[in-house]
């Protein structure tokens, strides 16, 4: 389960809407993502996904988990991808989609941090 907590209400940046909040994540993760339901931001008139998002770990440095995020057709039923380091390829390490299942304690104790865009907001 994941949820979304604005850290302040929709601010406008020319035609743009933005939205700054933090993503906590508790139970179990589903193959593709677990779902990101953004319909109760306070302040928010739109039905529409964000056009972007930015996800990324503000917790310990080199947490190694990287978050995605998957847009979905309304604000109920976006995703969020979680991805973490596999086994080595060479010199480099290929990144992997987090197994279905319980979260680990990694994720569910990182600070996400994550930035909604919505493009022409009001025209």
């Amino acid at each position: 389960m994941l949820a979304f907590t604005p850290s302040s209400l929709p601010r406008r940046a020319g035609n743009s809407l933005i939205v700054v909040g933090t993503i906590a994540a508790s139970g179990n993760y589903a193959t593709g993502g677990d779902t990101l339901d953004l319909s109760q931001v306070p302040g928010l008139a739109t039905s529409l996904a964000p056009d972007n998002v930015d996800i990324v770990s503000a917790g310990s440095p080199g947490s190694g988990w990287i978050y995605g995020f998957v847009p979905g057709t309304n604000l109920s039923n976006n995703k969020m991808q979680v991805f973490g380091q596999s086994g080595s390829q060479g010199s480099a390490t290929a990144l992997t989609e987090l197994a279905a299942g319980a979260y680990p304690a990694g994720v569910t104790g990182d600070k996400i941090n994550a930035i909604l865009t919505f493009l022409n907001f009001g025209q």
